[in-house]
């Protein structure tokens, strides 16, 4: 079963970002045009969203791990 943002949260009221904490969430058309917050889990990810992220789930969009950088090896001489 899909979950959407109900609509009553996005009234005039309601700030410029929002601030969600369920990544789990699915993205309706009336979220379109709109900035939101996401919490990964330690920091809140800024989110523009799109057409094409309609009938997404909102953590799809938000990265909670980071990439491993190894260090060049150096050559010997």
């Amino acid at each position: 079963m899909k979950r959407f943002l109900k609509n009553y949260i996005f009234s005039f009221f309601c700030p410029k970002q929002i601030k969600l904490k369920r990544r789990s969430d699915v993205i309706s058309p009336s979220l379109v045009n709109q900035r939101i917050l996401v919490y990964t889990g330690k920091t809140f990810i800024s989110i523009f969203i799109t057409k094409k992220m309609i009938g997404y789930k909102i953590g799809e969009f938000c990265f909670t791990r980071r990439k491993s950088a190894y260090k060049a090896k150096r050559k010997k001489k």
